[in-house]
């Protein structure tokens, strides 16, 4: 899993997950956002209810990837009139609610990409 991966919680059940401050009430089938990816392969999530938690890959699965942007969420495209690329949030999914929250995501994972190293 990566950052910016929107994830699913696989607990069968409600359950106490450890969170940046305590333990933090996750219901069954809660999604979130991958913020950071440690070692050992636990991750830092953010739930659609705001609280972030920390996991690890055993808890967590990745929902249904979208087939025009492989589960990225933006997808980068040429503008013809500005003669430019952009990051633009994938439509199909809408993962993200603007260009710019999907250009948020998308620019550390671009610039890992190009350079090797985490930004």
């Amino acid at each position: 899993m990566e950052f910016g991966q929107k994830v699913l919680f696989v607990c069968q059940a409600d359950c106490d997950i450890p969170g940046t401050s305590g333990l933090r009430h996750v219901p069954a089938g809660q999604i979130g956002r991958v913020l950071e990816v440690r070692e050992g392969g636990c991750l830092r999530v953010l739930l659609e209810t705001g609280v972030q938690v920390f996991a690890y890959q055993g808890l967590l699965r990745l929902t249904n990837p979208c087939d025009a942007c492989n589960g990225r969420g933006w997808l980068m495209s040429f503008n013809v009139d500005r003669q430019t690329y952009e990051i633009q949030r994938c439509d199909t999914c809408r993962q993200y609610d603007s260009d710019k929250e999907a250009g948020d995501m998308a620019v550390p994972l671009i610039g890992q990409a190009l350079t090797g190293r985490s930004w």
